[in-house]
């Protein structure tokens, strides 16, 4: 998640453009990967361990994309303001 899309002279609050873009990533992939778990669960002929197995790993890696999301939205929220990258002056 490097911060190439920011150059020095941009605001602060492209910062929060760059991740709040992140966050509607994470939130679209954490979409499909819920539908491929309810697609998953209406494959008859697969085996119930083995879908069971995938619904887990998708529901854990739900757990961390809500984790990210979250932490992306307070991130995006603090740097709102219009004042250049790396400016103290306003306390930010």
């Amino acid at each position: 998640m490097g911060l190439t899309a920011v150059k020095s002279g941009d605001k602060k609050s492209k910062v929060g453009e760059h991740f709040n873009k992140v966050k509607k990533g994470l939130e679209d992939t954490k979409d499909k990967l819920n539908e491929l778990s309810n697609k998953i669960s209406e494959v008859t002929s697969a085996d119930g361990n083995t879908v069971e197995a995938v619904k887990g790993a998708i529901n854990s890696a739900n757990d961390v994309f809500e984790r990210l999301i979250a932490a992306l939205t307070k991130l995006a929220g603090v740097i709102n303001d219009g004042s250049d990258i790396g400016d103290t002056a306003s306390g930010a």
